[in-house]
């Protein structure tokens, strides 16, 4: 669904869907408290605005739920490629730079097999 984003975008949008959920949470918690009587029951004009009220908040914090659950699993999503690639790089580097260790040891050990003719040349 999300191939063609980055995996900074990928975390940042989940963010964003985290903090509207969390948003949402927040609001619906207000309105209740809001409606509260100093008893602590909820007042409401109507039986009819009761139920409505009522079944949008639920929809709202359902909303929510899936937003944080999204959220966290795009900022989960975003975070782990971004590790793995730069995991994958690191390896890539490795090979590369073990056949230059490898090009540097034989320059080494011919540069010695060469000191050691010398050394031999010089002593007879």
């Amino acid at each position: 669904m999300f191939n063609h984003l980055t995996d900074t975008t990928t975390a940042a949008l989940g963010l964003a869907l985290l903090m509207a959920g969390l948003t949402a949470f927040y609001f619906v918690g207000r309105m209740r408290f809001m409606r509260t009587n100093v008893a602590g029951v909820e007042e409401f004009r109507g039986f009819a605005v009761m139920l409505l009220t009522r079944f949008f908040e639920r929809a709202l914090q359902l909303a929510g739920l899936a937003a944080v659950i999204a959220g966290f699993a795009l900022m989960y999503t975003g975070v782990h490629n971004n590790m793995v690639r730069k995991r994958l790089s690191v390896d890539q580097e490795v090979p590369r730079l073990t056949s230059m260790a490898k090009q540097v040891d034989k320059a080494s050990v011919l540069r010695k097999a060469q000191a050691e003719q010398r050394a031999s040349v010089h002593k007879n």
